[in-house]
């Protein structure tokens, strides 16, 4: 477990893109790219930057539930993380600074910051597959 966490943060810190999967409103799984911000970004929490008329945000009026997936081609491995992700209010003032080069020229009219929360992990490499749970104490999903 403890080598599967330790690769699995680091996979978090090295990914420039993420796959961010959600729910629409017939059930069906919505699934985009999007850039991570660099800021407060680890295992158990990863910020994303995007605009509020997105389908993703949209999809979050139905289920809170989301899936954010990164690969290493190279390495024949993947880590899916299975959690939540919600809308950060004001968040967007704060981390306007931390916006990577391609995120500042998205130009949303309404931007927003999504955080995601991991509840588990499922690391993918050489054909072996490990799963974690992760401990949250005090955090309500």
């Amino acid at each position: 477990m403890h080598n599967t966490l330790k690769l699995a943060r680091q996979y978090v810190q090295d990914a420039t893109v993420f796959q961010v999967a959600t729910i629409d409103a017939m059930g069906f799984p919505n699934l985009v790219a999007l850039t991570p911000l660099t800021t407060s970004r680890g295992i158990d929490s990863v910020l994303f930057y995007t605009g509020k008329e997105t389908a993703t945000v949209r999809n979050l009026t139905n289920s809170c539930n989301a899936a954010i997936i990164c690969f290493k081609e190279k390495e024949y491995s993947s880590l899916m993380l299975k959690g939540s992700l919600r809308i950060e209010p004001h968040m967007v003032e704060q981390v306007s600074d931390a916006l990577s080069h391609f995120q500042s020229r998205l130009r949303y009219e309404q931007p927003v910051v999504l955080r995601f929360r991991t509840m588990s992990i499922k690391f993918r490499q050489h054909n072996k597959i490990d799963y974690q749970q992760i401990a949250r104490k005090g955090v309500n999903h």
